[in-house]
């Protein structure tokens, strides 16, 4: 964590747990672009993991070009009789994880459908992963109901290996005594970890990482951040630390989660 980019700034042996490379890629210059952004800030790895709209089929080939991406699918409320079907086809393709993202076409958490693609998903050995940013217009009733769903959705499919994405963001805390109890869970930090500066969320991001860094993974959400104000964050925050417990929060409890022994 020593060395610098040409640009002074930290490189960091990242497995980034959250990219959007497909974010207004039409041409598969997003891809190339990102990927030559985290190899110059030392990144070893990413998931890139893929929005709402994004073809799957292209997204899994752009991700195999580069050598580089772990590809995650993108997903949109099907409907619980589509469900298998389209998850089946997902995991035919080489998919091993996707993307729910219920503010931005759902599934919302406290529904059956998701409860239902939960169980599909863990029937095929396939990660999700979950956005937890729980705010939004009042008609979409996200706010507090979002943790006691996800609740009552792994009391219905305890297996379910779910990575949380923003690790519930302003409620942070929470969310590490929710994966406390529950191990099948990992907490990804971005988006939170850059976007609260000088609030307590530093103290709880500190709290993580120290003590909580066998659960937690990083992501940058390239491109609504720049990677070198996510790297300088990150390096702020592990300063000091163990060896070990950097290399936990970089890329050993996310690679360890995606492929487990």
């Amino acid at each position: 964590m020593n060395n610098s980019t040409p640009d002074g700034s930290p490189q960091i042996g990242l497995f980034d747990s959250n990219a959007h490379p497909d974010f207004s890629d039409s041409d598969g210059s997003g891809y190339q672009s990102y990927v030559e952004a985290a190899r110059t800030s030392g990144f070893v790895g990413a998931c890139a993991v893929g929005l709402p709209g994004t073809d799957p089929r292209q997204h899994m080939l752009r991700c195999r070009e580069s050598g580089f991406l772990t590809p995650v699918a993108p997903w949109r409320s099907t409907g619980i009789r589509s469900q298998r079907r389209a998850l089946r086809n997902l995991h035919e393709l080489g998919y091993h994880a996707l993307k729910v993202h219920p503010r931005w076409g759902g599934p919302a958490v406290g529904t059956r459908e998701f409860r239902r693609l939960l169980q599909i998903a863990t029937g095929f050995d396939m990660v999700v992963f979950l956005c937890t940013y729980p705010f939004g217009n009042a008609r979409s009733r996200l706010g507090d109901r979002l943790l006691d769903d996800l609740d009552t959705a792994l009391a219905s499919t305890p297996d379910a290996r779910i990575v949380l994405l923003h690790g519930g963001a302003v409620d942070l805390l929470r969310y590490i005594e929710f994966c406390r109890a529950n191990d099948q869970l990992l907490l990804d930090l971005s988006h939170t970890l850059v976007k609260y500066p000088g609030s307590s969320l530093d103290d709880d991001i500190a709290f993580a990482v120290k003590h909580f860094d066998r659960r937690v993974c990083v992501g940058t959400d390239h491109p609504y951040y720049a990677i070198g104000d996510v790297v300088d964050r990150l390096a702020f925050f592990l300063r000091g630390l163990p060896e070990d417990k950097q290399q936990n929060v970089l890329r050993h409890s996310i690679e360890n989660f995606l492929n487990p022994r």
